[in-house]
């Protein structure tokens, strides 16, 4: 379900696994119009799960960056959950995520 690449707002964005060099789970690089996903958290691998709710939450601050709004965690947390719970639940959808 990760991409490795998407158009948001007619740019190019790029979304690539951090084998290392990462302190967290994700970061969204508007310079680059790159996410970075971690592969890896203090050690442990991280999960498909994971890593798709981090990339939903990358997305929301590449979305905040297109739209000229300014980066609000808060809301890019709720995004996550809620996206994240839409697309679990989604008829036919469950056993692919």
């Amino acid at each position: 379900m990760i991409p490795k690449t998407f158009k948001l707002a007619g740019q190019k964005w790029a979304v690539k696994i951090a084998r290392r060099g990462m302190t967290g789970y994700g970061e969204c690089d508007f310079t680059t119009r790159t996410i970075r996903i971690a592969s890896s958290v203090d050690g442990k691998v991280t999960s498909d799960n994971e890593r798709l709710q981090t990339f939903l939450h990358e997305w929301w601050h590449a979305f905040e960056s297109v739209t000229g709004q300014d980066v609000n965690e808060p809301m890019a947390v709720l995004f996550e959950n809620l996206m994240y719970e839409t697309l679990l639940t989604m008829r036919g959808v469950q056993n692919e995520i």
